[in-house]
């Protein structure tokens, strides 16, 4: 590997003779600031080092001159260490003349491999090279051909790429422009910096969120390959750009160095060799045009295109370790570029990298700056950070064949550990199979999700003659206890039976029909079984008595304060019915919608009452707000009043329905 455990970074400069080394260090020279570099010429350090000079030197065997090589860059690294500055050195991968036939052993030794941190090849036109070495008058160059220079830099570039990737070396070929290369070398210094790279992918966060309305409450934020969509749009890349080894070839950059910033700066790299801006933007639109957004993303992200945007309190984006300017097009190809937008790399080599930990500060970042809750979805190790940071995780379980292996023992670990608590997985495709089971990691739709996107649905019956007759009671001053506590029993199965059922929906089951041998079709509340009713207390029970009556087979779990539920409540739940009396501000609904979404955050919630009070679900009220906030929820009321007083005393309904006016 690298040298890691040094505390200076040297950099080599390598090309062909004629390439223009010596010129290039020159100008750096005279252009980088002389407190943070120091300059070398290889050879000129044998000729220092060795007894005999340079002249000796060359006479020695293969193995002596291995020797003082290593002796050469080994002195380089304790002077940069030493002087606490990074070097830069000009160097040699092998000398090929074009009357040796067969291709040389390189010249670089492991000591070479063990303390350069970047290569830059000058990687300039066999003309311009052939011109140069036909010019220089001042050194005897070899007569070769235009031919053996073009195989030779060929050569040395397939080499140096290989040996760079294996030891964990920047390699960046540069077409040997000085300003280009200073800019670069400048580059250099901040690399492996995460907190650097880190905060400049904050700064494109920040941009991004300018632009955002102030009521946002929450962002999707979204992995792009085999999440957003089943390509990966590297592979698609390197197979367009390299042929049907790319793929391949890609994956080997990150063999030894993981996926770390090194590893990802190799790959900003090799982007950078796909030609000029026009031809690498046009290679992006071919990769774009053969990406096809899942579905279910689909529809989940077009909720909030289709939503005004000075009323989204939700937003998205695209987190990618991969090329920004792919999945832009992607977005645009699908119409979502206006609400969905995109962080990833790009080909500026002074730019970031998205690294599993610049996604997990990005999420931080949302999080503490903007006081934001984030749904993140990944589906790969790279995603783990994210995912251990987000509010709410979803892991896509994707394409057995082309998903990530090692993703299921990434899970176990952060699952057993608890640093992934309450993560769910959504297979896209539909038929997928699962990541783990689906007891340890629960199975959701994405449409479940997209509930989170709708406000407060609110459903009253105060025009009804039903509401009439059965307010009678409830408002007449001379019913109280049981009597009282009946009234609101058959308030709660009416709510339930006449606007529940449309909410939720229904679901059919088998019954025995009265005809012997013979069995029909029945109805009951969808995922019925796995519903849960909760009563505000004490105000709430007679009602939520009257909802159990009509859903018999929903779970019953009585709560005074939000704390009182656990997460044990919900788990594998499909429903949960809160029941209270009367709503007056939406206070207490609003901080039990808030525990349980923290509980489960997509359960479908639905808040049956006697009464609502007006106020309480205005545009901007508390109960508005936190339905915004942490996705849909249904109100359903027997009567909206404009009455604003709030029952005391003898006129408490909790008091009224118990026999306690006494006691207030």
């Amino acid at each position: 590997m690298s040298n890691s455990a040094n505390t200076s970074r040297v950099i080599g400069i390598y090309g062909l003779p004629g390439s223009g080394k010596t010129t290039i260090l020159k100008y750096l020279k005279d252009h980088l600031p002389e407190d943070q570099f120091l300059f070398f010429e290889g050879s000129e350090v044998i000729d220092h080092l060795h007894p005999a000079r340079l002249s000796g030197f060359k006479k020695g065997s293969s193995e002596t001159q291995y020797h003082w090589r290593t002796k050469a860059i080994e002195h380089i690294q304790q002077q940069c260490i030493e002087a606490k500055r990074t070097g830069i050195v000009t160097g040699h991968l092998m000398f090929w003349p074009e009357s040796l036939q067969a291709e040389p052993e390189p010249i670089c030794t492991s000591a070479d491999m063990e303390n350069y941190n970047h290569i830059v090849y000058l990687d300039v036109d066999a003309e311009e090279i052939e011109r140069r070495r036909k010019q220089d008058f001042s050194r005897n160059r070899d007569s070769d051909s235009l031919s053996h220079l073009e195989k030779w830099k060929e050569t040395e570039k397939k080499l140096l790429r290989k040996l760079c990737r294996k030891h964990g070396i920047q390699f960046v070929p540069v077409s040997g422009e000085a300003k280009y290369s200073e800019a670069l070398i400048e580059g250099f210094l901040f690399q492996g910096d995460e907190e650097r790279n880190s905060g400049l992918a904050l700064a494109r966060l920040d941009s991004i969120l300018d632009a955002y309305p102030a009521n946002l409450e929450s962002m999707f934020v979204v992995d792009g390959d085999k999440t957003l969509a089943a390509q990966d749009t590297g592979n698609l890349l390197w197979q367009l750009e390299f042929g049907a080894d790319g793929p391949s070839q890609m994956r080997k950059i990150f063999e030894n160095t993981g996926h770390t910033e090194t590893s990802f700066r190799h790959l900003m790299s090799r982007h950078c060799e796909i030609g000029d801006n026009a031809a690498f933007d046009m290679k992006c639109r071919q990769v774009a045009s053969q990406v096809t957004i899942h579905p279910e993303f689909m529809s989940l992200l077009g909720k909030l295109r289709d939503q005004a945007k000075s009323q989204r309190s939700l937003g998205a984006m695209v987190l990618t370790c991969g090329l920004e300017q792919i999945w832009q097009k992607v977005l645009e190809n699908a119409g979502l570029s206006d609400v969905v937008k995109v962080i990833g790399a790009g080909r500026d080599i002074h730019s970031f990298v998205v690294t599993p930990e610049t996604k997990r500060a990005i999420v931080s970042h949302l999080q503490s700056k903007y006081r934001l809750k984030v749904w993140a979805f990944g589906d790969s190790p790279i995603d783990i950070y994210m995912l251990c940071e987000a509010n709410h995780a979803f892991v896509i379980a994707g394409d057995e064949a082309s998903r990530s292996k090692s993703m299921e023992t990434e899970l176990q670990e952060v699952i057993g550990d608890g640093s992934l608590l309450r993560a769910r997985q959504v297979q896209l495709p539909g038929d997928s199979p699962l990541r783990l089971d689906a007891t340890q990691l629960p199975v959701l739709q994405l449409t479940e999700i997209e509930t989170v996107i709708d406000a407060l649905d609110f459903v009253h019956a105060t025009d009804i003659a039903a509401t009439k007759l059965l307010m009678g009671p409830m408002r007449d001053a001379s019913v109280h206890g049981n009597a009282l506590r009946e009234a609101h029993r058959r308030v709660g199965a009416y709510l339930s039976t006449h606007f529940v059922g449309d909410v939720v929906g229904l679901e059919t089951y088998p019954i025995a029909h009265v005809q012997p041998g013979k069995s029909i079709e029945a109805h009951r509340l969808l995922d019925e079984e796995n519903t849960v009713i909760v009563p505000l207390m004490r105000g709430g029970e007679p009602m939520a008595f009257g909802v159990s009556d009509a859903f018999p087979l929903a779970a019953f779990v009585h709560a005074k304060e939000p704390d009182q539920l656990q997460y044990e409540h919900f788990k594998d739940r499909k429903t949960t019915i809160l029941v209270d009396a009367v709503v007056n501000t939406g206070k207490s609904i609003a901080e039990f919608i808030e525990h349980i979404r923290a509980l489960h955050p997509t359960i479908r919630i639905v808040v049956i009452a006697g009464v609502v009070q007006k106020e309480a679900v205005l545009e901007g009220s508390l109960l508005q707000k936190t339905a915004g906030r942490h996705g849909k929820v249904t109100l359903v009321a027997l009567r909206l009043s404009d009455d604003k007083y709030t029952g005391k005393g003898t006129t408490d309904t909790g008091n009224r329905l118990f026999n306690t006016t006494d006691l207030d």
